[in-house]
């Protein structure tokens, strides 16, 4: 039987690192250019944010919400790349998305985050229920997206439209999931 990794942080010290982790990635939004993600770079970034949302106490079922949106955006990320470059490939998004999915839960299949038997809710691994519950979140997300530039004749309600439908449904289903989990 596996045993489940524990950190212990003293709490003064677990603040000053969350404030300084805010920071860092709040800043990088200022700053950022546009960039092209490497899937191994996505699934490493991956890798690293599951690690560092158990060091600060964060249920793997939240963390597999995101993991799921992130493997569906990054597949259509990958479709419209594909698209760009004339590459030919039927059924582009899905089988974009599907190689995402490989490439971002294989690795961590492989270092043993899913499987732990103490870590499940229903009987379900709770990082494998979370990713599912983001794949559909996403997806029902751009299925309100596109619903709302239809009513508004192909034009956004808001600026930035696009990332805040989804992420504040994310948002919406991560707070939910804490509350009851």
């Amino acid at each position: 039987m596996k045993q489940k990794i524990t950190y212990e942080v003293r709490p003064g010290c677990r603040n000053m690192i969350a404030v300084a982790f805010f920071f860092l990635l709040f800043s990088l939004f200022f700053f950022a250019q546009s960039a092209f993600a490497v899937c191994p770079v996505c699934t490493l970034a991956v890798g690293a944010g599951i690690g560092l949302s158990r060091y600060f106490g964060v249920d793997d079922i939240i963390t597999g919400l995101w993991i799921g949106a992130m493997i569906i955006a990054s597949g259509l990320w990958l479709a419209t790349f594909l698209e760009r470059k004339k590459v030919a490939v039927p059924n582009r998004e899905v089988i974009s998305t599907i190689a995402m999915l490989i490439l971002i839960v294989a690795p961590l299949y492989l270092k043993d985050f899913f499987g732990n038997p103490l870590n499940k809710v229903l009987g379900v691994d709770k990082l494998a229920l979370g990713i599912f519950l983001g794949l559909v979140t996403f997806i029902i997300s751009q299925g309100i997206e596109n619903f709302l530039r239809r009513k508004n004749q192909g034009t956004v309600y808001f600026p930035y439209q696009k990332v805040i439908v989804p992420v504040s449904l994310l948002l919406v289903l991560s707070l939910a999931l804490y509350l009851t989990i």
